[in-house]
């Protein structure tokens, strides 16, 4: 995917300008705690993070949560 990938409505990717932002670019933030922030639906925001390949999935031990898997993204590092 390239950056024109993750862009296919007229508004853009809602998610991807919020953690754009300098105070949100290092933060592990739920999809519930996004659809909060943002004003969307949750599985709008989870719809346009798995859509996009500049986000990832964070481990549950960085986190505190010890199950097998998380609804917490980041943006990748090499952004």
């Amino acid at each position: 995917m390239t950056e024109e990938d993750c862009e296919w409505t007229l508004v853009g990717n809602p998610v991807l300008d919020f953690f754009m932002e300098d105070e949100n670019s290092k933060k592990m933030l739920s999809t519930r705690t996004l659809a909060k922030r943002i004003g969307l639906r949750q599985k709008d925001v989870f719809y346009h993070i798995l859509n996009c390949d500049k986000f990832e999935r964070v481990q549950p031990i960085d986190v505190g949560y010890n199950g097998s898997r998380t609804r917490v993204f980041k943006l990748k590092a090499d952004i």
